[in-house]
């Protein structure tokens, strides 16, 4: 079995606030009108496939990627390529 994390924790002020905000789609599409905060907005990263920044509410940051290279299982996992 490959490792890998199927959990995380995170400290928060406001716990309904961070509830709406994660489980409305992490704010709206990333946006500041659900209380996070765009750090570096997506671009074309080098190679191939964009990545960003985000801040949820508390200021945690958040990288957000996609990288053709790396397709995703049915089980939705990623494929590391060889």
């Amino acid at each position: 079995m490959e490792p890998r994390i199927s959990l995380g924790t995170l400290g928060v002020k406001d716990l309904a606030r961070a509830m709406r905000f994660y489980r409305d789609g992490l704010g709206g599409p990333l946006s500041s009108t659900g209380g996070g905060t765009i750090l570096k907005p997506g671009v074309e990263a080098p190679g191939s496939g964009y990545s960003g920044y985000f801040a949820d509410p508390d200021g945690c940051p958040w990288e957000v990627a996609w990288n053709p290279q790396f397709p995703l299982r049915k089980d939705g996992a990623v494929t590391l390529p060889e």
